[in-house]
């Protein structure tokens, strides 16, 4: 499992499950997005792709999804960041941001 330090480790768990495969959980906002983009940064490769377990995120902002944004703009075009099985409030916010309209983004239930 890979954290921050401080008080990010408590929102926040980036658990690595492959080469470019993680389990989040946690809280994803402002404050805590910093300990996502470290771990998964860089193993973003241009024309990859990137699977996110988001099933236990409990909470999701702006800052959270700005760090998909960031990794979805490091895989550019032929890439793809796929988020795996969203609940509650955070598939909520995915769908009101409209974040899955990006063609590098993939939301999968």
């Amino acid at each position: 499992m890979a954290s921050g330090t401080g008080e990010r480790e408590q929102l926040l768990e980036v658990d690595v499950r492959g080469e470019r495969s993680f389990a989040v959980a946690g809280e994803l906002d402002e404050w805590s997005s910093s300990v996502l983009t470290e771990v998964v940064g860089p193993r973003a490769a241009p024309g990859g792709e990137v699977w996110l377990n988001i099933e236990g995120l409990t909470f999701l902002d702006a800052g959270g999804l700005r760090s998909f944004l960031s990794i979805a703009s490091q895989l550019g075009q032929d890439g793809r960041l796929y988020l795996e099985g969203p609940r509650g409030i955070v598939r909520r916010v995915l769908d009101l941001s409209r974040v899955a309209e990006r063609p590098a983004i993939v939301i999968l239930d």
